[in-house]
């Protein structure tokens, strides 16, 4: 669904003006996303990819088996961080590494690569996240 598109009037002086954005979110949580970029120029489009669901019966019944016991803590390595500022909003994408218990094998661990992106919205000085992304896969 596009929040606005090229037959409408737009402001120049916004920092986003001209750049089309695809929001990932579920259709459900998009819109108010959707409403701040639009106010800074961009043209968005809902892409739905992310679902939010209940836990399965399984997890409820036995939480255990997903749920490290104790909390395990887990350092992320930066490797590489970028940021972009459009106005009152900043993209921010960091790249990186971590390890993790590896469920095969007890005891062991295995290396998990990463990224994350988070969009910032700095609202009158109370900055706010208003999207983040990770995504992650195990080092070949």
């Amino acid at each position: 669904m596009n929040r606005s598109g090229p037959g409408e009037p737009q402001d120049a002086a916004l920092p986003l003006n001209g750049r089309s954005i695809v929001v990932t979110r579920s259709a459900e949580t998009a819109e108010e996303l959707c409403e701040a970029l639009g106010a800074l120029g961009a043209t968005t489009i809902v892409a739905p990819c992310i679902a939010t669901e209940p836990p399965s019966e399984q997890a409820v019944s036995n939480p255990q088996n997903f749920c490290s016991s104790p909390p395990m803590t887990i350092r992320f390595t930066l490797v590489t961080e970028k940021e972009q500022v459009f106005g009152t909003t900043s993209i921010v994408t960091q790249t990186g590494s971590c390890l993790v218990p590896d469920p095969s094998t007890p005891g062991a661990t295995r290396k998990i690569l990463s990224a994350v992106t988070y969009v910032i919205v700095d609202e009158s000085g109370s900055p706010k996240i208003a999207h983040l992304h990770w995504s992650s896969r195990a080092q070949k």
